[in-house]
């Protein structure tokens, strides 16, 4: 079982990530190694909950008989790293769409009514 790093872990995990890329330093291969798997298990953490809040919002659209598509998705790997380039001021453990989901429904009235 891999335990879900501390934001610490997360933080510092990310600053390594963008000062390899951006800065293009040589780094020891094991600590850019660590790094990368933090950021993996990080983005892992989020698959549990946005399975929870995906069949919550099924539920909630079945109960309000919607016709409705259901789509989620977690942020690939070289969509978070180059979201860090970009801004260099974020902290990993604070960005805030690694997951999401999405429902389209047929009109707005249907949004209203869920």
């Amino acid at each position: 079982m891999v335990l879900v790093p501390t934001n610490s872990q997360v933080n510092r995990a990310g600053q390594t990530i963008r000062k390899f890329i951006v800065e293009a330093e040589p780094w020891s291969e094991d600590r850019l190694r660590s790094a990368y798997e933090v950021l993996v298990v990080f983005r892992a953490a989020h698959q549990y909950p946005l399975i929870k809040a995906n069949m919550g919002l099924r539920s909630v659209l079945r109960t309000e008989e919607c016709q409705v598509e259901v789509t989620q998705r977690l942020k690939r790997i070289p969509t978070i790293v180059d979201k860090l380039r970009r801004e260099p001021t974020m902290q990993l453990a604070k960005m805030q769409d690694i997951g999401g989901c999405r429902a389209i429904v047929e009109s707005v009235a249907q949004i209203r009514s869920v």
